[in-house]
């Protein structure tokens, strides 16, 4: 992954685990179908898939299973899998602001600017991140 030494992924993952579960308070675990968002950071099977492609490509021994997305650890360790990659592979700019919108909005997604719904969308997730970041930056521990 591009170093900054301004951004630390474990701050980062600890906001998404905040937006997106409210830090395990309200995590989804019901039955799904492949779109829908399951565990802490809230991922879908289709990201399980990708990161199983990604790993396939990188000749990995680990792979996930989509019961995988119910636990913090194995989630964050998807989520760097994802992240990692497409951040290395369109060499984006390592940013919270960046990391947010892939994570969201999936790995094109720091490109989108044409279509005002999902901007706004990216931007409200962006910022949700940005205060969890900000609110917590010399508590958050490492997850």
């Amino acid at each position: 992954m591009n170093s900054n030494n301004n951004v630390d992924i474990n701050v980062f993952l600890y906001a998404v685990y905040g937006v997106e579960s409210s830090f395990g308070k309200n995590i989804n675990i019901n039955k799904e179908d492949k779109f829908t968002s399951l565990g802490p950071l809230q991922i879908t099977r289709i990201l399980v898939d990708d990161v199983n492609r990604i790993l396939t490509l990188k000749k990995s021994n680990i792979y996930y299973s989509y019961n995988d997305r119910l636990d913090l650890n194995k989630s964050n360790n998807i989520a760097l899998v994802y992240l990692n990659y497409y951040v290395n592979i369109y060499n984006i700019p390592y940013t919270y602001v960046n990391l947010s919108r892939i994570w969201n909005g999936g790995p094109k997604a720091y490109l989108i600017q044409n279509n005002k719904q999902k901007e706004n969308n990216l931007q409200l997730y962006t910022s949700k991140i940005m205060d969890i970041i900000n609110e917590n930056i010399n508590n958050i521990k490492l997850l």
